[in-house]
């Protein structure tokens, strides 16, 4: 089964970032879910390298640290695509991720 720090050695995938939750790299990946509603958790699978825009939890950075904290018994990490609704992912946001070990990555514009 693929880990987060395999999917991250596609060439296709080459310029993501890793912004946090750097323990969590060898959490095994079974299957890609994208989030754009705030209840996603109820239709996840379990180990999801989920793809999101933070749309649902823009407007509040306490939102995305109880998301980050909420995912990391479900998702093997979370992928954010910045600059349309949020900017960049804030450092608070980061440290939830460290405290979890839940990679955050980064889907640059």
């Amino acid at each position: 089964m693929a880990k987060v720090k395999d999917l991250l050695c596609i060439p296709v995938l080459k310029d993501i970032k890793i912004l946090a939750g750097k323990s969590g790299l060898d959490r095994p990946v079974e299957h890609v879910t994208v989030m754009e509603v705030p209840d996603i958790k109820r239709w996840l699978k379990g180990n999801d390298f989920l793809i999101t825009s933070f749309y649902s939890v823009r407007k509040s950075e306490e939102d995305q640290r109880a998301l980050i904290r909420d995912l990391a018994d479900t998702c093997c990490c979370i992928a954010v695509k910045t600059g349309q609704y949020v900017k960049t992912v804030a450092e608070s946001v980061k440290r939830a991720a460290d405290e979890v070990g839940l990679p955050v990555l980064e889907i640059p514009g």
